[in-house]
């Protein structure tokens, strides 16, 4: 029997054109988790509360700090203050429970996790690439690939967040044997098939805006559902299916 692929994509930063990734999701069937700061240190703007409220109801709404700025380091007041108030801003404008957290930058340690699970989140997600399984640690959910043409330096230095793995090993050398962002998704979409169904894809729709890979989504959107008939889910859904997180 054919193992189900699960396919689950998540964009970070709240960025305006979080729109139009919703959009093409939308189109290609496939659904998502957008994760939002309240405001953006960086300088870059973020969705005004009516288009959160609006995306809330077809997709997923993550916390992703208050300021997006890097919790490790902070006082534990700060840091607890950064995500529990994101939460609850959140919460109070899609009247929705906010499950899921992505660690800003991807940087955590053990007092981010702590803090990020006391504030009342059941998961959180990473930047650890080039997985095609899942960890089993709610608050260490790995991802597959990010939409975005890396090098193969960039690659190879993925494996740097999350540890070296026979498996993470293979997924890079999967990653590495082309050249097509596209090809690069359909062999790893295959390879997280045989490792047990979860292929995940994140990336920023600033990103998507400023190299104009609206395209390139869509063909990888069409091309999961049409050759693998892969089953979208939100972030939260997913690891609810796959028992990594109770209903």
């Amino acid at each position: 029997m054919t193992t189900p692929l699960i396919v689950t994509t998540s964009w970070d930063d709240g960025y305006p054109a979080d729109v139009k990734t919703a959009e093409v999701l939308a189109s290609c069937g496939a659904t998502g988790t957008f994760y939002v700061p309240t405001r953006n240190a960086e300088g870059r703007p973020v969705l005004q509360e009516e288009t959160i409220r609006e995306l809330s109801c077809r997709f997923e709404i993550g916390g992703h700090s208050i300021d997006h700025i890097v919790l490790t380091g902070l006082s534990p007041s700060e840091l607890d203050r950064q995500v529990r108030e994101n939460k609850q801003w959140l919460e109070s404008i899609t009247t929705s429970p906010v499950r899921g957290f992505c660690y800003v930058r991807g940087r955590y340690n053990a007092a981010v996790t702590e803090a990020v699970r006391n504030a009342g989140y059941a998961y959180a997600r990473t930047v650890e690439n080039l997985n095609a399984g899942l960890t089993g640690d709610p608050y260490r959910v790995p991802v597959t690939l990010q939409l975005y043409p890396h090098s193969p330096l960039a690659y190879a230095k993925m494996l740097r967040h999350g540890g070296v793995s026979v498996a993470r090993l293979k997924s890079l050398w999967t990653a590495l044997s082309s050249r097509d962002l596209a090809q690069r998704v359909e062999r790893l979409a295959m390879a997280s098939r045989a490792a047990g169904g979860y292929f995940h894809l994140w990336g920023h729709s600033w990103e998507l805006e400023e190299l104009n890979l609206w395209n390139k989504l869509r063909e990888v959107l069409n091309h999961l559902a049409g050759d693998h008939g892969a089953e979208f889910l939100t972030n939260h859904d997913a690891l609810v299916r796959l028992r990594v997180l109770e209903r």
